[in-house]
């Protein structure tokens, strides 16, 4: 008999990170689907958790309450279904879960509730050996700063626009259209730039991480139980600090919230079209959002801003997603939105604070 029993949470938690990397489509699905949960008799209080997607390797060694197995047992679940089952179990410090190996499923229970997953074979699993720590380095809060830009990273298409860009002295991330910058002091030899997606959901929010490289990879490790590898890209990285220096004649300085608010709101008569479009009018003292559906109608907000944007009324066009990310990732709640009403075929800048700089492009020229 296989069997292991954890706290509820604290499986839960390691499953969450290890499906984030898990693959979902693709070449890497084929090759390395799941997640591996490997147990070994000569350890009856810890379990490791595996997952890649090929571009990112995931490793945590779980604590157990108890672990039962008469020799090293590899289970290959699948990831996202044994995820959502374990984000709806309750959880709490009398809350345990227990795994148990029948033929080829493994049972799961935790109270009444019973589930049973069928075990995909783990041979042909891609295989990884932990490094070794001793030469990391820390770097103070990589996880937020990493999740605060790569929104702006390219979801599709090759790198190095799928990527992050650590450059020693700040994280860049752009898919052309949208930008964001952050300074982070990160000890490198060279610039590298690692898959973006996914680190800034399973790093620690706060707190260092070490960092290195080695073996023509990117080493993380957010705390004593945890290893995480990335491939670094080979192509260059382009240099973005002409964009993030442009220099506009025109400000507003704004609640983050305030106006994230009022897109959001707007945002709701666009959420049936496929190419969702937002047209921002500034001047007179206001800003306006409105979004329009053909069949359905329109819906505009408006928020005043007293002596500011004192010029005529122009009008931007944007897709929402591009301005309301570089919104909802500033550090601040107080930024500073820079723009050129007499060019609205140029970008919006967002200074977040803290050195958070994004940038939007427009979605085609508009007059006034």
């Amino acid at each position: 008999m296989t069997q292991v029993q954890f706290e509820t949470a604290t499986f839960a938690d390691a499953i969450r990170k290890a499906a984030k990397v898990a693959p979902t489509k693709g070449a890497a699905l084929d090759k390395a689907a799941g997640i591996m949960i490997e147990m070994d008799p000569a350890y009856s209080d810890q379990v490791t958790i595996r997952a890649t997607n090929l571009d990112v390797y995931y490793l945590e060694v779980v604590a157990a309450d108890t672990v039962k197995c008469t020799e090293p047992t590899a289970w290959r679940l699948p990831a996202s279904i044994l995820a959502s089952i374990m984000a709806t179990l309750p959880i709490g410090s009398d809350q345990s879960v227990t795994l148990e190996q029948d033929g080829s499923q493994v049972i799961l229970r935790q109270g009444r509730t019973t589930g049973r997953l069928r075990l995909n074979d783990p041979k042909y699993y891609p295989s990884w050996t932990p490094f070794d720590p001793t030469q990391l380095a820390a770097v103070e809060d990589l996880g937020s700063r990493v999740a605060s830009v790569e929104w702006a990273a390219a979801t599709r298409g090759d790198p190095p626009m799928t990527g992050v860009h650590l450059n020693g002295k700040s994280i860049v991330a752009t898919d052309r259209y949208r930008l964001a910058t952050i300074p982070c002091e990160v000890p490198i030899v060279a610039p590298v730039t690692i898959p973006a997606g996914i680190l800034g959901t399973v790093l620690r929010a706060k707190g260092d991480v070490q960092i290195g490289v080695a073996g023509g990879m990117f080493l993380l490790m957010p705390d004593e139980a945890t290893q995480i590898k990335t491939v670094i890209y080979d192509p260059k990285f382009p240099n973005l600090d002409r964009v993030f220096q442009l220099e506009f004649p025109d400000k507003i300085e704004i609640s983050k919230t305030t106006m994230l608010d009022m897109m959001n709101r707007t945002v709701i008569m666009a959420a049936n079209d496929r190419v969702p479009t937002m047209v921002l009018y500034v001047g007179r003292e206001e800003f306006a959002a409105v979004c329009t559906d053909d069949e359905i109608g329109l819906l505009g907000d408006v928020i005043d801003v007293p002596g500011q944007a004192t010029h005529p009324r122009v009008k931007f066009t944007f897709t929402p997603r591009n301005i309301t990310d570089a919104l909802a990732n500033a550090p601040s709640d107080r930024i500073t939105l820079y723009y050129d009403h007499q060019h609205t075929n140029k970008p919006f800048k967002v200074d977040g604070g803290s050195g958070y700089v994004a940038v939007a492009m427009p979605r085609q020229s508009e007059g006034k």
